[in-house]
């Protein structure tokens, strides 16, 4: 028997045994003496054995009350009251006595069993090393085995041999005293010297069974003791370090990982998510990283091996998702419109990137997998941005009034109708969003996004000034001259004021001024400006085609055919300039700048002029004509009316058009005097008195212009 360090002693098991038996009996033998009272002067207490298990108060009483008078049931109260408190006295002086003998009893119990299992551990490990014996014995009948030096055995290995045999044991006792460094150090003295001692190594293999479960058991000790969120950092190292003696490296990184992440998670949760998300993704930011990289250093320090560190990164990665995740639910979870929400999303990224370095000081270099995920998220908000602007755009040019208002852009007068300023300003919006949120591998094609959805503007303005039923532009039949000049102003304030900011910032800014992107929306300049020109040819030669269909393409032969001699312009070339023409440029320049409105109006000039001067309907002359296709009245009345368009039109006449006039005054001039062989008999002067005279009487550009 092992000797335990307490001084055992020599007794009789049995013997006592039967000592403390027959003292505890009488004891309680003792205890249950009757209680002597004196109840003699009462014969009815007397008569009541209170003792009995046949006991019943409810007869007592009953047996109280038969015998119902005053006298009798106060002494019956008086004597069990007396009883209670001699009975009281007897049990403490029975407690006081017996104390001494209680404690003796149990202290010889708890001794007795103490040598019990001194003894049965005694047993079993005599047990244990006949049951070797008989497997070494079978060993080492094998032929081919050499044990024995001279035919013996020496003592030393035979020591190590019994020793070796007895391990499994010795390591459940020091595994239940939870002596795992002792545990251990012995597995591995005896793995040294079986490679040392051949004979060790064969007896060895008798116990290896026994002994591998030992070692499983006591891994799963040491497993549990490690899934433990609260271990400490000192146990967490001696815990591993035993885990990686036993050869449970690989089961010991795995464990410590997901200890620290169920760790990590824990501290997450008591975070509280509040309204200031940039406080929460910082203290989120700073759990998730300042976890990764404490237990980069823990698991360098515990787990040396390089093999090993693989198992780390994949963790490491993996914890950064789950972060890449939740940070995807905060940030893009909500609905991101306006440049104020994405400054937030690009501000709580930084914020994370800065808590990431970190990790880049230790040589950890994994954040690229947050900002991918990064990019495609924000690369999906902006793209749902672009396309619910684009959206809202068409929806609200479906809706227009084409109502132009006065707005302010950086101190910038604009009029802009209700669509135009959502346009400017979503388009102004986009581009500071790209500024200061989007990374620089993103511009490019959010640029691309960005010139697409103007481009669809342009389209939708076109189509909202004309239609291409039949081929051939002409203006919508509900829009009105004043609705178009809005539509023109909302052109021009994209293309020529709003595209040279965004190019100029494009220029300024690193971030913007990559790849291709300083290109794109410089030809999106270019472009928008010509859609702008475009659109303003489109108007004046649908309008001018509506102006000549509606009034000069009708019996005009006849009226310059006549002989009578004309008394003032023709009624259409007059409603041209105090009708039209002044009612536009009214309407114009509370919407258009001066110079804008003139060109307008000049281009309309011009196509109407044009198409007098040179078109088919009217004067274009053939000099094979036997007739003349003016009469005398007729010739005067054409040049009265060239002569009044030229004059009235002000500063709106292009030289073109001035020189049109003029020739076709001499052409026809020139034809008619050729035809009738007459001149014309009116001097300048008639011509000039008879256009002043219209000009003062009706509404004159000269008033604008």
């Amino acid at each position: 028997m092992k000797n335990t360090g307490r001084i055992v002693r020599k007794i009789n098991p049995l013997n006592f045994i039967g000592e403390v038996g027959e003292s505890i009996t009488n004891a309680f033998k003792e205890r249950n003496k009757p209680i002597q009272l004196d109840i003699a002067h009462n014969t009815f207490l007397a008569e009541t054995d209170f003792y009995s298990e046949t006991f019943d108060h409810s007869d007592f009483v009953d047996g109280v009350f038969e015998r119902a008078n005053l006298p009798t049931v106060h002494d019956v109260l008086e004597s069990v009251v007396q009883l209670k408190l001699d009975t009281q006295q007897m049990l403490e002086w029975t407690v006081q006595q017996k104390y001494t003998n209680f404690i003796q009893a149990s202290n010889a119990i708890s001794n007795m069993e103490e040598d019990m299992l001194e003894l049965r551990n005694y047993f079993t490990e005599i047990n244990a090393i006949l049951k070797g014996m008989d497997k070494l014995h079978l060993n080492l009948d094998g032929p081919s085995t050499l044990l024995r030096m001279d035919g013996k055995l020496d003592h030393e290995t035979q020591t190590a041999i019994q020793e070796l045999l007895e391990l499994p044991y010795e390591i459940d006792i020091l595994t239940s005293e939870r002596l795992f460094d002792k545990a251990i150090g012995m597995i591995e003295k005896h793995d040294e010297l079986a490679q040392k001692l051949p004979q060790l190594a064969i007896a060895k293999q008798s116990i290896k069974e026994d002994l591998s479960i030992r070692i499983s058991k006591m891994a799963e000790i040491l497993i549990d003791d490690l899934q433990n969120p609260a271990i400490k950092k000192s146990e967490c190292d001696h815990v591993i370090s035993y885990l990686i003696r036993l050869g449970y490296s690989s089961k010991a990184s795995q464990v410590f990982l997901h200890t620290r992440s169920i760790q990590i998670n824990n501290d997450v949760r008591k975070l509280t998510e509040t309204f200031d998300l940039k406080s929460y993704i910082s203290e989120h930011s700073r759990i998730i990283f300042n976890g990764i990289s404490s237990t980069c250093d823990d698991y360098t320090a515990w787990f040396p091996d390089e093999k090993m560190l693989s198992g780390f990164s994949v963790w490491a990665v993996h914890e950064l998702q789950n972060f890449s995740l939740t940070f995807q639910r905060l940030a893009f979870g909500r609905d991101i419109r306006d440049l104020d929400s994405f400054i937030v999303v690009r501000q709580c990224f930084d914020i994370a990137q800065a808590h990431s370095k970190l990790l880049e000081d230790k040589g950890l270099s994994i954040f690229f997998y947050l900002k991918q995920q990064f990019h495609r998220d924000l690369r999906i908000s902006l793209k749902q941005m672009f396309n619910r602007n684009k959206g809202l755009m068409v929806s609200m040019i479906g809706e227009e009034t084409w109502d132009s208002k006065p707005v302010t852009d950086d101190e910038v007068r604009l009029t802009l109708t209700g669509s135009g300023s959502f346009v400017y300003f979503n388009i102004k919006q986009s581009v500071s969003v790209l500024s200061k949120v989007a990374v620089r591998e993103l511009v490019p094609t959010m640029t691309s996004k960005l010139v697409q959805q103007l481009n669809e503007y342009y389209i939708e303005l076109t189509l909202a000034v004309c239609n291409y039923d039949d081929e051939t532009p002409k203006l919508n039949a509900h829009i009105k001259d004043v609705q178009v000049l809005a539509i023109i102003s909302d052109a021009y304030s994209i293309s020529h004021q709003l595209l040279s900011k965004v190019v100029e910032e494009y220029d300024r800014e690193d971030k913007l001024n990559i790849g291709d992107s300083v290109k794109l929306v410089t030809d999106m300049r270019t472009k928008a400006k010509n859609e702008y020109k475009n659109l303003i040819s489109l108007y004046c030669r649908c309008r001018a085609d509506g102006i000549l269909a509606r009034k000069f393409y009708r019996n005009n032969t006849k009226l310059y055919g006549k002989d009578e001699q004309p008394k003032e312009p023709s009624d259409n070339f007059s409603k041209l300039i105090s009708k039209f023409l002044y009612q536009l440029a009214s309407d114009g320049l509370k919407i258009l700048k001066r110079k804008l409105m003139i060109s307008i109006i000049t281009e309309i000039l011009d196509h109407i002029i044009i198409s007098l001067t040179e078109g088919d309907e009217f004067w274009k002359f053939d000099e094979t004509d036997e007739e003349c296709r003016f009469g005398e009245g007729g010739i005067i009345q054409y040049i009265l009316d060239m002569k009044f368009i030229a004059s009235a039109s002000e500063n709106c006449l292009s030289e073109q058009s001035e020189q049109l006039i003029k020739d076709t005054i001499n052409r026809a001039t020139t034809y008619y005097e050729t035809k009738t062989g007459q001149k014309i008999n009116c001097e300048e002067r008639w011509y000039d008195r008879r256009i002043k005279n219209e000009k003062f009487q009706g509404d004159s550009l000269s008033e604008f212009f």
